[in-house]
């Protein structure tokens, strides 16, 4: 059994953090100084490159967590640098390609290469920060959770961890996961839940802690999740279904509900949630897939939040793009449902799926 001495030092480790690696890519000295001085300050190690070329080197070497990407570059440009990237290059990443042009064949060109999001010159800070919280947050949860596995492997020989170990550990995974989670006792009342909980339902910990259903939601939503958690318990098992459930920004957002029963020790309830509109895992989803094929995976997202109302504007802010790039895949969802031409609503015609 591990002293207590290694046991302290096994568990400061679980608040290591490791900085996400950022590489910018522009031929323009004062773009690649603005992201680096934006980026240094909120703790990300910058590379900057000012042509594809050297772009490709750096990606072959260091560990990237996103890339920054103009289009338009000597040497070798955005897409010619994307083409290279997808064929060399082992360890990918997501990349957000950046353009003070309208030009149609080359953000084609750039999606169908794996591009995340196309974002238009100028750049505010703002943006350039949000952006990169966005697609990095994914390495740095990836790190944590690789931590939390090294820890557990120390202890894989030993039937009965300590008490303490165990607990650090079950709070530091439930702030890991990028996904909504909670945990509710035997008697149904709210124990634990973790940060992406509280980002997406506007409810704290302090608020959550002890309640049950009843104080949270409405109370014909309660009882029918009560009656549901009622049943787990006494038969165990997991439990899954599709719901409607407003986040906290006051949008509705289509999510599927997982729960299932806790033993070991721990009795209750552990459950998550799901976001269908970012994971695309919904029955509808799937047929607008089997029904239009073509589709990139970006456009299926955007599908689904025109489907249920959303403006260009919501979209947007919801998917930490640029409005340009909304309008611009909207308009390709036009052509390739077949509706260029004529007057039918998009949101209408997807309605109707």
């Amino acid at each position: 059994m591990p002293s207590t001495k290694n046991m302290a030092s096994i568990k400061s480790k679980v608040h290591h953090t490791v900085k996400p690696h950022i590489l910018i890519v522009d031929d323009e000295p004062m773009i690649r100084s603005l992201f680096s001085a934006t980026l240094q300050n909120k703790g990300y190690e910058i590379h900057l490159a000012k042509n594809g070329h050297d772009a490709l080197n750096i990606a072959t070497t260091a560990p990237l967590d996103l890339i920054f990407l103009d289009l338009r570059m000597p040497h070798l440009d955005g897409v010619g640098f994307l083409t290279k990237f997808n064929r060399q290059c082992s360890n990918k990443c997501p990349i957000i390609a950046i353009t003070g042009y309208d030009d149609d064949v080359s953000m084609n060109q750039c999606y169908d290469q794996g591009v995340f999001a196309i974002v238009r010159k100028p750049l505010g800070t703002a943006e350039i920060i949000a952006l990169s919280k966005r697609y990095t947050g994914r390495a740095q949860t990836k790190s944590l959770l690789q931590e939390q596995l090294d820890i557990i492997n120390k202890f894989k020989d030993n039937t009965h961890p300590p008490q303490e170990i165990t607990s650090s550990l079950t709070e530091e995974m439930l702030e890991a996961l990028p996904i909504p989670l909670f945990y509710k006792d035997d008697q149904l009342t709210y124990q634990r839940v973790n940060r992406a909980f509280e980002q997406f339902t506007g409810f704290s910990k302090e608020q959550m802690k002890g309640k049950n259903i009843f104080d949270i939601a409405p109370t014909h939503l309660a009882r029918k999740i009560d009656n549901m958690e009622q049943e787990l318990l006494k038969n165990g098992g997991m439990q899954s279904y599709v719901d409607f459930l407003q986040d906290s920004s006051g949008q509705q957002r289509e999510v599927i509900f997982y729960r299932t029963a806790m033993g070991n020790g721990l009795p209750g309830i552990m459950g998550l949630i799901v976001d269908i509109n970012d994971f695309n895992m919904s029955s509808y989803g799937k047929r607008l897939v089997a029904l239009h094929p073509q589709l990139t995976q970006r456009e299926l997202q955007i599908a689904n939040l025109v489907r249920i109302g959303m403006t260009n504007k919501e979209i947007a802010k919801q998917l930490d793009v640029s409005l340009s790039t909304v309008e611009f895949h909207r308009h390709n969802l036009r052509d390739k449902l077949g509706l260029k031409g004529n007057r039918t609503n998009l949101s209408a015609y997807l309605m109707a799926i």
